[in-house]
Parts: C-alpha cells; sequence; structure tokens
C-alpha cells in the first residue's frame, strides 16, 4: 500500500474519533490540520472526510506494527481537546477490539498521554510566567527573547502553542497560587531553570529577580533557593557513581547532538521503519549517527535495563514523531537509565555498524 493510501486511511479514522462525542471543536479541527501537514495531505482536498467524519466507520490497518500505530494516533486525536468523552472512550474500544488489542494497552497509551498533556498545561504556565517578567518592562531584549526561545524548547513547546500566548499578552497575568508556599515553589522551579546548564548567567539571574519581586519576594529568597539547590547538588553527586555520570554524559552528548540537526525527526522515523521494514544484511542507513544513537539508546540500551521499557516506548516515539521535538522521549531515557542503569554504555566503544545492525534486530522482532 502507498503512504498516501495508509495516511489517508489514518486521516479517516482521526475523523471518525473527531466526531465521537458529537462536536467538533477548534483544539480537534487544529490536530486534524496538523495531521493531515505531517501525513503529506491536502487539507482542502480532505474537508469531505473530515465533514463525513460523523457518517463513518473505521478502517482497519493490515499490519500489527500499523494497528498499535493507528490505536496510538486515535487517543491523541481523542485528547486533543483536553477532555475523554465517554462516547470518544467507547469508539476507541471499540477500535482496539477490533484491532486484536488489549483494553489494558489502551488505557496505559491514554493514561500517558494524559500526563503529557497535564505536563504541557504546567509547562505553558512556567513559560507564562517567563514572559511576562520578560515583558514587564514593554521591552524584550534579544537576550531576554534567546532565553524564551531555549525555555520553549526545553519545554516541548510547539511553536503554535507560544505564538498563541504571546499574541495574547495583554490579556494574561501570572499563573501564581493564591497560597504562599505555592507561590514560591513555582519561584523555586524558575530559578532551577537558571541552573540547569550549571552557571548563573547575570541576565537570567535578574529574569528571577523580576518575577520574585511580583509575588513579593526578593534577592534574599532567591539566595536562599540557590544554597539549597547547590547543598542538593552536593549532596547527590556524594551518593553517585563514577558509572552514573559516565552514563549521564553519554546521553546528554546524544541528545545534544540529536538537538542540533536540521532534520525533521517525523522523517528521520518515517525513514527508519521504511529500513525496518526493507530489512536485508546491507540496509544499515539509519539517518545522522546523532539520531542512530538516539535510536540505540531507546531501542538497545533502554529495554536492556529495563524489560518494561516495550510497552511506553511506542508512545513515547510517537510524541517525538507528532512534536517534531525529543525532549518526551530524552526524559523518558534517561529517568528509566537513572532507576535502572548499573553498567557503563557501551555506544562510545560500539561500530557505527554495529549500531545500526543492534537497532534494526530490535525493529524487525517488535510491533513498534
Amino acid at each position: 500500500m502507498k503512504d498516501t493510501e495508509r495516511n489517508l486511511i489514518t486521516f479517516r479514522n482521526l475523523c471518525v474519533i473527531a466526531h465521537a462525542d458529537g462536536a467538533l471543536g477548534e483544539a480537534e479541527i487544529r490536530f486534524l490540520e496538523e495531521s493531515a501537514e505531517a501525513m503529506g495531505l491536502n487539507w482542502e482536498e480532505v474537508q469531505t472526510l473530515v465533514q463525513q467524519g460523523p457518517d463513518l466507520d473505521f478502517s482497519i490497518p493490515s499490519t500489527e506494527a500499523d494497528c498499535y500505530l493507528e490505536l496510538r494516533m486515535v487517543v491523541l486525536m481523542m485528547l486533543a481537546d483536553g477532555d475523554l468523552a465517554p462516547q470518544e472512550y467507547a469508539r476507541c474500544r471499540q477500535l482496539a477490539e477490533r484491532m486484536g488489542i488489549d483494553e489494558t494497552y489502551l488505557k496505559e497509551v491514554i493514561s500517558v498521554y494524559q500526563a503529557k498533556r497535564e505536563e504541557q498545561l504546567k509547562n505553558l504556565g512556567i513559560f507564562q510566567n517567563l514572559y511576562l517578567v520578560a515583558a514587564a518592562n514593554g521591552h524584550i531584549s534579544p537576550e531576554e527573547e534567546e532565553f524564551l526561545l531555549e525555555v520553549a524548547h526545553n519545554l516541548g513547546l510547539h511553536q503554535d502553542e507560544v505564538d498563541d500566548l504571546m499574541a495574547r499578552y495583554p490579556d494574561l497575568d501570572f499563573i501564581i497560587p493564591e497560597d504562599r508556599e505555592e507561590a514560591f515553589f513555582s519561584l523555586k522551579n524558575l530559578v532551577y531553570m537558571m541552573i540547569v546548564d550549571g552557571e548563573i548567567d547575570a541576565q537570567e539571574y535578574a529574569l528571577c529577580l523580576r518575577f520574585a519581586r511580583r509575588i513579593g519576594l526578593g534577592e534574599t529568597e532567591i539566595e536562599g533557593i540557590l544554597n539549597e539547590y547547590e547543598d542538593l547538588r552536593k549532596e547527590r553527586k556524594a551518593h553517585q557513581s563514577e558509572v552514573d555520570y559516565y552514563n549521564l554524559d553519554i546521553y546528554l552528548d546524544v541528545f545534544n547532538a540529536v538537538r542540533k540537526l536540521d532534520v525533521s525527526m517525523a522523517d528521520l522515523l518515517r525513514q527508519v521503519e521504511q529500513v525496518a521494514r526493507d530489512y536485508s544484511p546491507h540496509a544499515l542507513h539509519l539517518g545522522p549517527d546523532a539520531f542512530c544513537d538516539l535510536l540505540w539508546l531507546a531501542y538497545v540500551r533502554a529495554p536492556l535495563i529495563n524489560h518494561e521499557v516495550a510497552v511506553l516506548l511506542p508512545v513515547y516515539i510517537d510524541l517525538v514523531r507528532i512534536s517534531n521535538n525529543p525532549k518526551p522521549l530524552i526524559d523518558f531515557l534517561i529517568e528509566n537509565e537513572q532507576e535502572h542503569g548499573a553498567t557503563p554504555i557501551a555506544l562510545p566503544e560500539l561500530p557505527r555498524k554495529q549500531i545500526c545492525e543492534e537497532v534494526l534486530e530490535v525493529l524487525r522482532q517488535k510491533p513498534w
């Protein structure tokens, strides 16, 4: 089946679930538009499918791997507006049953995606507070703009979310809880972001100080938070082994290299899927070296140290594919490594050919 035909089937299924609760909201329309663009479909040409959604039925993919991918895409569509309507869940469960997928897996996927959405809303609040601090004097300097863009990237925010927030600036206010302890916790989050790179930049410090003053605090509180984080860093360092640092450095090096790639994550993942389907001893090209290393950490290293990763890994791969941002996967892999990793990562010593072969071998065996 050609990619266009396969993508039309997926888009048709998205239209079915989008209409399941009897309403088609702005968030759902935006998700359909973004999905059409990601699939290479002309939005004007698929309008008929969007309009026919209430009268359509699901189309079932022909392969097991496509069924799992289809279900995860439909779940994302179902949660696009932030609500999980009973009618939507019932339709999604019907789809899972028809594809032979257990409801337990469906619930796990929904749980992960809901958690990521809650995290996304929280991250938007963090960015909103930062933006209000930066714009408090009516002017955002180039340095402040660069810092905001970096924060947005690190938080995994989409460009349209950032643009929408900035466009609503006159109507925005700080997201600060009335409870003083919670407000102080918000400041601690901001200070942590300032020092996450191991340095205290004067301009970043100024941003934190502005934020602190807007919530009735000041430099004394910031210095106290900095001292607290420094004590915590020393305590963690005293208990971390050399293996922990060695492994973490490898992850950070790989992720930094991936961030510098001027290539769409979605395009790279599509290439990997094609290579995996056409597997042969010579089909070893999986993309840039940094991307191959990321795949090795995800598909080879992560399941090796924790077999339960196999259940959730496809969900995070999909998040990378849809958001074009590797951060969800990065966070997941680092957390898994910190909890389960006990041996040095062999990646730096492996030949490039072996890295590709090991990734392909895993992809051949799993319906991911």
